[in-house]
This record gives C-alpha cells, sequence and structure tokens, in this order.
C-alpha cells in the first residue's frame, strides 16, 4: 500500500485483513473481493491548516470497484468510544472519497471491532442505525474460530 495515498485500493495480503472481510462475508452473506487497510492524505483543507496530515481505516472491503465495507479495530484495554465512529464518518471516509474510492450504493456497512466492549453512548448510537454493526471479541471468534465454522 502506497503510503502518500495515491493508490487508495485495498491490498490482501495482510491477514487481520482477511479475517475482517471473512466475518463480513459470514455475517451478512456478501464477500468483498480485496480486503485490506488503507492509509492517505487528509482531507485537503485540514492539510493545509495542519489540523490533520494523514489517515488510516482498518479494513477496507471492496467488490466491484465499489467500497462494500469499512472497519477500524480497537485491541485496548478500554471499550472503544462513539470518538471512532465520528472520526471515521468526519475525517477518514471523505479522505478516503478523495483519494478516488467509489462507495456502493448507500454507502458501505461499518463494522467497528472492539477486544473489550462499547460505550453505552456507542452501542445506543449504532441501534439506531442499519449500517453500523459493533461486533466483540466473543462474536468475532465464534464466527472465526474453526470449530464454527460451516
Amino acid at each position: 500500500m502506497a503510503a502518500t495515498g495515491e493508490v487508495w485500493w485495498p491490498r490482501a495480503g495482510r491477514s487481520d485483513g482477511r479475517l475482517w472481510g471473512e466475518f463480513h462475508g459470514r455475517r451478512h452473506g456478501r464477500r468483498a473481493t480485496q480486503v485490506g487497510p488503507w492509509w492517505g492524505r487528509a482531507l485537503d483543507g485540514l492539510r493545509t491548516a495542519g489540523e490533520r496530515g494523514s489517515e488510516e481505516v482498518d479494513v477496507v472491503g471492496a467488490s466491484r470497484s465499489r467500497v462494500t465495507v469499512v472497519g477500524e479495530c480497537k485491541w485496548t484495554a478500554g471499550r472503544m468510544t462513539g470518538r471512532v465512529l465520528d472520526d471515521l464518518e468526519r475525517f477518514k471516509l471523505p479522505a478516503l472519497r478523495q483519494a478516488g474510492a467509489r462507495f456502493a450504493a448507500g454507502g458501505p456497512t461499518i463494522l467497528l471491532f472492539a477486544k473489550s466492549g462499547f460505550k453505552q453512548s456507542l452501542v445506543d448510537e449504532a441501534a439506531g442505525r442499519e449500517d453500523v454493526r459493533l461486533v466483540g471479541l466473543e462474536e468475532l471468534a465464534g464466527t472465526l474460530l474453526p470449530q464454527n465454522r460451516r
């Protein structure tokens, strides 16, 4: 993946990207044919103002040249906050679009993966949205461990 953001397309090859893509396919019945991380330049206005230099999305999945799924993964001791979703929508997805990504009709599914769970405010926000899924460690392991594969 080009660190400059000139090439936005997700690259296969990182095991974490394949796991998230497999999870998405098993839970949602559609697979992204290309899955991987993305990083690139922040929005032009934010870079010019010196507020943000670059952005990174942990998981970007695409099918038929359209981004169908994006995900953020936080493997920390603390519960994930709504700031992760806010940063994704306010900064990262617009930067991805600025880099040339085209999104699926209706926008991508947003998967938020967290080892230690989620703050209640994020749980409440996600409950009111069809495009956001919160995925804890138990659900991730239950979907991907060999004994649970169909």
